[in-house]
């Protein structure tokens, strides 16, 4: 679903979601998602999806906003990535 979500966008899924967490380290809204996508851990494992971030920074920011939030990296991204698919928020940022 993101593969070809990010297809739409003639992004790889990796660049996609790097995208979307450099996103999240400027707009903080995990708590937000965390509340809403928290009950579907288990549906979000089903997929492992990897985001290559290269940027040690950019990691380290990430890993710092889903502890403030009481998860782990990977369950964040998926809360990102959800978030991601359900809004379009991306799609209709660059077809605006």
């Amino acid at each position: 679903m993101l593969a070809s979500y990010a297809a739409d966008l003639e992004l790889s899924r990796q660049n996609l979601c790097a995208l979307l967490v450099l996103r999240e380290i400027t707009r903080s809204q995990l708590g937000d998602l965390k509340k809403r996508f928290a009950g579907s851990e288990s549906r979000a494992r089903s997929t492992r999806v990897t985001a290559r971030i290269s940027s040690q920074t950019t990691k380290t920011a990430f890993s710092k906003i889903a502890k403030a939030n009481g998860v782990g990296s990977d369950d964040a991204a998926a809360f990102v990535f959800r978030a991601e698919l359900q809004t379009g928020w991306l799609k209709g940022a660059l077809h605006a």
